[in-house]
């Protein structure tokens, strides 16, 4: 892991990384469809390297998927 990937991130900055507005990320957070995040006192902070995993498509997760539906299996 370098540096990077260990970066602590603020909404802001994940909004600016994944080119969504900040409302958008906060929606995600409430609906628990976003990257994972943690509560830090009355902030909300995001790790640089689990966004970056939450953003990579489901097969490079190693998630299976269904070839014919592109669905989890």
């Amino acid at each position: 892991m370098t540096d990077d990937e260990a970066e602590i991130m603020t909404g802001q900055q994940v909004a600016y990384l994944l080119q969504v507005s900040p409302r958008t990320l906060e929606e995600w957070r409430q609906t628990r469809t976003g990257p994972p995040y943690r509560g830090m006192g009355r902030h909300v902070r995001y790790m640089r390297r689990e966004v970056l995993a939450w953003r990579m498509p489901p097969s490079r997760r190693g998630v299976r998927t269904s070839a014919r539906a592109g669905r989890p299996c």
